[in-house]
C-alpha cells in the first residue's frame, strides 16, 4: 500500500465523452472521472526526441503509482502540471490495491529541425 506521503502529485482522470453544446449540436469532449483530484506518486522516466510525420516532436513519459482504480483504461488521459498525458499502459501493482500507470505526454514543434 502506498503510503499518505508518498503521494506528492495531484492528478485529475478524464474520459472523452458525447454531449450536446448550446445550440443542441453533437460534441465530444473530455469531462473528469470525479470530483475531487487523485494524489499519486510520480515517478519521472526518460524524455525520447524523435521525427514524427516530418515533425520534430518531444515526448515526455512518466510513471504514476496510484490507489488501484479500475475506470482507468487507455482510453483515459491524466492531467496534472498543467499538462494532459495519455495512458500508455497499466499494471496492478501487488496485492495491496495499488497499480502503477505509464502516461506519455507529446509535443509537437512546427518548426524546422
Amino acid at each position: 500500500m502506498i503510503r499518505s506521503g508518498d503521494l506528492d502529485t495531484v492528478v485529475q482522470f478524464q474520459a472523452f465523452t458525447n454531449t450536446v453544446d448550446s445550440t443542441g449540436s453533437p460534441t465530444q469532449t473530455w469531462a473528469a472521472l470525479s470530483g475531487a483530484p487523485t494524489r499519486a506518486k510520480r515517478m519521472p522516466l526518460k524524455g525520447t526526441e524523435m521525427v514524427e510525420s516530418g515533425k520534430l516532436s518531444d515526448k515526455e513519459m512518466i510513471k504514476l503509482k496510484i490507489r488501484r482504480d479500475s475506470r482507468l483504461v487507455t482510453s483515459v488521459r491524466v492531467v496534472t502540471d498543467g499538462k494532459n498525458y495519455d495512458i500508455a499502459s497499466t499494471q496492478d501493482y501487488g496485492r495491496d490495491g495499488d497499480m502503477i500507470l505509464w502516461c506519455e505526454y507529446k509535443s509537437i514543434y512546427l518548426g524546422p529541425y
